[in-house]
This record gives C-alpha cells, structure tokens and sequence, in this order.
C-alpha cells in the first residue's frame, strides 16, 4: 500500500513538472515575435518609407512637370493667366497636405480633421469636373469630330478641352491620392489599428461632415453673424 502511494505521488511530480515544462514551452513560444508582429511594431515608418517619401517624390515629380509646362510651354502661365495661376497654386497646396496625410502625421490627421474635410470636399468636386469634361472630350473626339470635318467650332472646343485636361493632370492625380487615402483610412490605418470603430478619432466618419455641413450654414446664416454664444469651432 506504502509503495503504491509512493508510485503514485512520483507520477504525480512527474506530471506537475510536465505540466510546469508545458506552460514554459507555451509561454516561450508566445514570446517569439514573427514577421508580421515586428511589421506591426515599425509600421508606421514602413509606411512614411515605403509609401508616404515615394508619394512625395512623385508628387514632386507632378507638380515640376506642371511648373516647366507652364513657364516653357505657356510661357509664364500664359502671361499671368489667372487660371493657370491657381492651377499650380492649387495642386502644390494639395501636394503638400497629401504628404501628411499619407505619411499619416500623428498631430495632422488628429487635430486638423476639419481642414482635411475641406480638401476632401475640394478634391471631390474638382475630380467630379475634371471626369465630366474628360467625357466631354472623349465623346468630341471618338464620336463628333471623327464625322465632322469642316465643324471648326467642335474642333476648337476639343483642342481646349484636350489641352486644359493635360494642364490639369498632375493636380487631379494629386486629389485621386487624397481620395483615395482618406477613404481607405476608414477601413486601414498604419498609425492605429482601430480603424472605423468607436474609438477612431482618426478618420472622416459621418458626424464630422455633419460639422462641415454646419458651419458652412453657420457662415451664410446672418443670426449666426451676430450672436453672442457662437458654438465652438470644430476641432479647436
């Protein structure tokens, strides 16, 4: 009896020491980083590096390619054209908020959300115009002017209409990338990993273009001009 108690109390350490070399194995296994976990640690500089300065380069890359057009080929923005100027104002501006938005600056995507729905909202509509005129030369060249030959009128309106969609190039690229971005911010972020939950501070959600739409009504509401206890500015 002694000795089957004494066999079953060594078993017994045997299976607790076992059980201890388990719980090491385990806890050694889950301390071993793999790929994926030290992606998860630098993504962010993956992200400035393999994303955010190729974008800056070839942004640079589109924005140069404007500026020689203009000074070489239109000849200083032909003259000071107004609309040329602020072709190149626009697309360097934008340029220069996309760099920061891709790269996913820490104290830019939080604390400037507002300024970013307005450049959302701008690059949207100018993407809208440029696709409904890119259409408009599309249908004048392949369906109008291909049976038209002495309409000089349809012909000069597809020449402006071809020259101003390739002066105009470089900043839509521009505001696709800005398009694009915020909209996947939704869905993915290198900064956090909290994308589209409550939690998300980061991304454009519905409630704050329920703010853009608001102050926008606020600056064409004339009560809203003189009253005392003004809401405060989103995002200040």
């Amino acid at each position: 009896m002694i000795e089957l108690e004494e066999e079953k109390k060594k078993y017994d350490d045997i299976s607790i020491e076992n059980q201890r070399k388990a719980e090491a194995m385990k806890e050694k296994v889950a301390s071993r980083k793999t790929v994926w976990d030290y992606v998860e640690q630098f993504e962010s500089m993956i992200n400035i590096f393999a994303i955010g300065i190729p974008w800056a380069i070839i942004g640079a890359v589109l924005m140069g390619g404007n500026v020689v057009f203009n000074v070489v080929g239109n000849r200083w923005w032909a003259g000071g054209n107004i609309l040329l100027i602020y072709n190149t104002l626009y697309g360097f501006s934008h340029y220069l908020l996309s760099i920061l938005l891709v790269m996913e600056i820490d104290v830019w995507i939080k604390y400037a959300k507002f300024i970013r729905l307005l450049v959302l909202v701008q690059a949207a509509i100018h993407a809208s115009i440029y696709l409904f005129f890119l259409v408009r030369f599309l249908f004048l060249t392949f369906l109008t002017v291909s049976n038209t030959k002495d309409d000089l009128v349809t012909l000069t309106e597809d020449m402006f209409l071809g020259y101003n969609l390739l002066v105009g190039l470089p900043p839509l690229l521009i505001d696709v990338v800005i398009i694009i971005k915020e909209v996947s911010m939704e869905f993915f972020q290198f900064l956090r990993d909290d994308a589209g939950a409550n939690t998300d501070d980061v991304s454009l959600g519905f409630h704050d273009w329920w703010l853009l739409f608001d102050a926008i009504l606020d600056l064409v509401n004339p009560w809203y001009w003189f009253k005392k206890d003004k809401d405060p500015i989103p995002y200040e």
